[in-house]
């Protein structure tokens, strides 16, 4: 909110323009329209017709901010009715990067965080004739999530400068 000019970087290193930042309605979510960019990435319009359990993908972004583009492979887990399940392992700085199914050629979603929670294991039967099972060590499980575009029903486009002057607002109240 604070930059005067949105641009982006090319991996060759020139600057490409952004013309226009469209926000999803009722979503924490932006869309830029860049100017010249070789390539293109197509929003699944269902994503459910777009991919399927076990479909590969890539994360492409900026994992912890180092600068430079990275890759994160893996595949679909599960699909619901905002958010898709990944196992690539993105990190921070992947965060808004686009999920793209490696089958349909189109984002499925966009890269949005990792939970990580103990999850009880029980071990075998125990010799109890009450059939008790013994607790194990708890182990940990991440899951990787993203939100689905194609249930955005409404993109509206952001007035920057209005945008500024509301960022300086909130600013100046917070003072």
């Amino acid at each position: 909110g604070e930059n005067k000019t949105i641009t982006h970087p090319a991996l060759k290193g020139e600057i490409i323009p952004v013309q226009a930042v469209f926000g999803a309605v009722g979503s924490d979510i932006a869309i830029l329209r860049i100017g010249k960019a070789e390539g293109g990435l197509k929003i699944a319009e269902d994503v459910l017709k777009s991919v399927k359990l076990g479909d590969k993908v890539v994360v492409v972004g900026n994992r912890l901010g180092g600068g430079v583009a990275t890759q994160t492979s893996g595949q679909v887990l599960g699909v619901g009715p905002t958010r898709i399940e990944v196992n690539a392992n993105f990190e921070p700085g992947n965060s808004g990067s686009p999920i793209v199914s490696l089958v349909s050629n189109e984002v499925v979603g966009v890269a949005t965080y990792a939970e990580t929670r103990e999850v009880a294991v029980e071990t075998g039967a125990s010799s109890s004739p009450f059939g008790n099972r013994t607790p194990a060590a708890p182990k940990i499980e991440k899951r990787w999530f993203g939100y689905r575009l194609d249930g955005i029903s409404k993109w509206e486009a952001i007035d920057m400068a209005r945008w500024r002057t509301q960022g300086e607002r909130i600013d100046k109240f917070r003072e």
